[in-house]
């Protein structure tokens, strides 16, 4: 256990024949309890049960949070070394996330900049 039950890329535990997944199971030292993580984590486990070598892979996520006063979306990876570059405005927030080697890994947008989290996402996956 770790924040929760700790699966590799194969959604196995430590423990033989015993598998995770979904809001319980801790990916890569991530809990990922939304909707695609789980989907995705649904569709690779009957391959390895069937003796598949399949290895999970979870995209960069994009994640709305719906709140009527200050709408949220953020999107890709990040984590305590990210560098953040941040724009406030008026009409919200654009905060992107940069790694090691100055490339945009994640992002979060506020309010009316609702509709850049496309475009930002599409720019993580080209990179």
């Amino acid at each position: 256990m770790g924040r929760g039950i700790v699966v590799d890329k194969q959604l196995k535990t430590s423990i033989a024949d015993v598998y995770a997944l979904g809001d319980c199971a801790e990916i890569d030292g991530k809990v990922l309890a939304f909707l695609q993580p789980i989907v995705l984590s649904a569709n690779t486990l009957p391959n390895v049960l069937l003796f598949d070598p399949t290895l999970l892979n979870i995209p960069a996520l994009m994640i709305r949070i719906k709140t009527l006063n200050y709408p949220i979306q953020l999107g890709g990876h990040y984590d305590l070394s990210s560098s953040w570059q941040v724009n406030f405005t008026e009409q919200g927030m654009i905060a992107k996330a940069y790694n090691q080697n100055q490339r945009m890994t994640g992002f979060v947008v506020t309010q009316d900049n609702l509709n850049q989290a496309f475009p930002l996402l599409r720019e993580i996956q080209i990179n």
